[in-house]
This record gives C-alpha cells, sequence and structure tokens, in this order.
C-alpha cells in the first residue's frame, strides 16, 4: 500500500466520526495542548524573563500563520474599525504580559484557573452584568438546554 491510499483512508475513517465526538476531541485535544504550552512556558520561565518567553510563543505562532498570509494576503484583515483593533490588540499583549507574569509568580495550577476565569469576568466588565446574564444563558441555553 502507498502512502496516499493510507492518508485517504483515515480521511475517510475521520468523516465517518459524528461531529459531536469530532468536537468533543478537540476540546481535548486543544485542552491538552494548552495545558502542555503553559508547561513548556513554566519550564522557561525558569530561566527567561516573562516577556522574553511571551515574545517567543508570539513568534512561533507568527511561522505557523506566514503560510497562510502568503496564500490570503492581507485581505482577511481589512477593517473599518482600525482604532478599535488596534485597541484590541493592545489589550491582548497587555494580557499575555500579565499571564506570563503571573505564570512565573504563581503554581501552574492556579495561574490556569485564573485563565479560564477572566473570559466571564471580562464579559461582566465589558458587556454589563445584564446583557452578560443573558448571552450566558443563550450559550448555556444552546448547551444544555435543561439549565437555561
Amino acid at each position: 500500500m502507498n502512502n496516499t491510499s493510507a492518508v485517504a483512508r483515515a480521511k475517510y475513517a475521520f468523516l465517518l466520526i459524528p461531529h459531536n465526538l469530532r468536537g468533543m476531541a478537540a476540546m481535548v485535544l486543544s485542552g491538552l495542548a494548552l495545558m502542555a504550552s503553559f508547561g513548556m512556558a513554566r519550564h522557561m520561565l525558569d530561566d527567561l524573563h516573562p516577556f522574553e518567553v511571551a515574545f517567543f510563543r508570539s513568534f512561533f505562532g507568527l511561522l505557523f500563520i506566514v503560510p497562510w498570509l502568503m496564500r490570503q494576503g492581507l485581505l482577511p484583515f481589512k477593517t473599518k474599525r482600525l482604532p478599535l483593533h488596534f485597541l484590541r490588540s493592545t489589550i491582548h499583549v497587555a494580557g499575555v504580559l500579565a499571564f506570563f507574569v503571573a505564570l512565573k509568580l504563581i503554581p501552574l495550577a492556579e495561574a490556569t484557573a485564573l485563565f479560564f476565569q477572566i473570559d466571564p469576568l471580562m464579559e461582566q466588565v465589558l458587556l454589563g452584568a445584564q446583557n452578560s446574564i443573558m448571552w450566558l444563558n443563550a450559550r448555556l441555553g444552546a448547551t444544555f438546554p435543561l439549565l437555561a
């Protein structure tokens, strides 16, 4: 058997898996990759400054995006709200730097727990309590109809 037929068979077998199981597997794999990333960053923080770790994380992430950029160009990044995009990017950079500083100062488990708590907290701050609760209810209602 040649390599192409093995790839084709693997792709066909993957497509036979129900969508919800593929989604669950993707969530588990993304969680494991995130925890591996945090663990490696924590290990590197023993020898490097948190800003250096954040830089290298962004640099190597950019290496994965460059082939896509070469194919697509900058058209997907076209926006009519450039100042808001810069504000969002600035807040993101500050958040990444703060996370790596926190990762150096507190245990990995606590930093990970805080990482997952920031999103709902920021929704409360940015959307307001009433809008955030309505959004969360809609999100939970779609996922867990008995909870809504």
